[in-house]
């Protein structure tokens, strides 16, 4: 299945994601983006004012600190902590790679 392409964007510079191949074992395919696009449609017509929402993808923290390196060698002056992919440069992020946070309370 084709693979969509994904922008990391930061002001007026975009980078093509998946050409970085520390991200693509956690770049969505083309069906659970789709699959994912009709959920967040469905949503937005039973409920009025539903936002619709990016897809969370959490990782170990040792691998996101690699991807984030892994970026920062692309995108020069990229400082966030999460990683918002986009299918074109000027929408919202329809992807958010992050670090699993370990829960402390069990």
């Amino acid at each position: 299945m084709k693979q969509p392409t994904y922008y990391i964007s930061q002001t007026t510079t975009a980078i093509n994601a998946n050409k970085i191949g520390e991200l693509m074992p956690f770049l969505p395919d083309k069906r659970t983006l789709e699959l994912h696009i009709m959920n967040e449609t469905a949503m937005m017509k039973i409920e009025k004012g539903y936002s619709p929402k990016p897809i969370f993808v959490k990782v170990a923290p040792e691998e996101m600190d690699v991807m984030i390196s892994a970026v920062k060698r692309k995108l020069k002056g990229f400082n966030l902590d999460r990683i918002p992919l986009r299918l074109q440069t000027k929408n919202l992020p329809i992807v958010i790679i992050s670090k699993n946070q370990k829960d402390d309370s069990t």
